[in-house]
C-alpha cells in the first residue's frame, strides 16, 4: 500500500500542478470577495483529480503493468479510495481556514460556517463515489461521461444553493440546525464505503 500511495502522490503532483494552483486560487478568490461559492468549489474539484488519474493510468499502460506487482487489484482500488479519502481531508481543511478567515471578516455565522464544511465533505466524498465503480468496471474512456455528469451536476447544485449567500438561510429554514448536515454527512461516507466495495468487486472482474 505505501509503494501504491508514493505513486498516487507521485502523479498527482506532477501532472496537476496548475489544477492544484487553481484550487487554492478559488480559496483566496472566495475570501477576497467574501464569496462561500468560490471555495466550495474546492471540495468538488480536489477529490476528481485523484479519479482522473485513472486516466493516466490507462494510458501509460500502468494497469496492466501493475498485474507484474505482488499487489492483487483490491489493493490497487483501496489506494485509490484512500488518496480521495486524503484529497477529501486535504479540502476540509482549507474550507475550514477560509471559513475561520470569513468569520473573522464578519462575512458567516458560527452555525453557518460549520453547515458549509460538512457539506463540503459530503460532496467530497459523494462525487468521487458516484465516479469510480464506473471508471473500475468499464474504463475511465466509456466512464468519462459519467464524471462530466456528475461534476457539472453537483458544480451546478453547489454554485446556485450557496450564490448570494442564500445557501444558509434556505437550509436554516428547512431544518434549524446542523444535526440533519452531520446527517448527510454519514449517508455520503456510508455511500463512498459502498462504493468502494462495489469497485473492488468490479475490478476483480474486469479482463485487463
Amino acid at each position: 500500500m505505501k509503494g501504491l500511495l508514493t505513486k498516487e502522490f507521485i502523479v498527482l503532483f506532477k501532472n496537476n500542478k496548475y489544477q492544484l494552483f487553481l484550487i487554492l486560487c478559488f480559496a483566496v478568490l472566495g475570501i477576497g470577495l467574501k464569496e462561500i461559492p468560490y471555495i466550495l468549489l474546492i471540495p468538488v474539484l480536489m477529490p476528481m483529480l485523484i479519479v482522473q488519474g485513472l486516466a493516466l493510468d490507462e494510458t501509460s499502460k500502468w494497469d496492466k503493468y501493475s498485474i507484474c506487482f505482488p499487489a492483487d487489484k483490491k489493493l490497487i482500488v483501496s489506494s485509490k479510495y484512500v488518496m480521495v479519502i486524503i484529497a477529501a481531508l486535504f479540502s476540509a481543511v482549507i474550507i475550514t481556514v477560509s471559513a475561520v478567515i470569513l468569520k473573522m471578516r464578519n462575512a458567516i455565522s458560527v452555525e453557518d460556517m460549520k453547515m458549509y464544511i460538512i457539506t463540503a465533505s459530503a460532496v467530497s466524498l459523494i462525487m468521487p463515489s458516484m465516479v469510480l465503480p464506473f471508471d473500475f468496471k468499464f474504463g475511465v474512456a466509456k466512464g468519462k461521461v459519467i464524471t462530466y455528469i456528475c461534476t457539472a451536476f453537483l458544480t451546478v447544485i453547489v454554485a446556485a444553493i450557496f450564490t448570494k449567500g442564500d445557501g444558509p438561510s434556505i437550509f436554516k429554514n428547512l431544518t434549524g440546525s446542523v444535526q440533519p448536515f452531520l446527517l448527510l454527512f454519514g449517508c455520503s461516507a456510508a455511500i463512498f464505503a459502498v462504493s468502494w466495495f462495489i469497485s473492488a468487486k468490479a475490478y476483480e472482474s474486469r479482463e485487463i
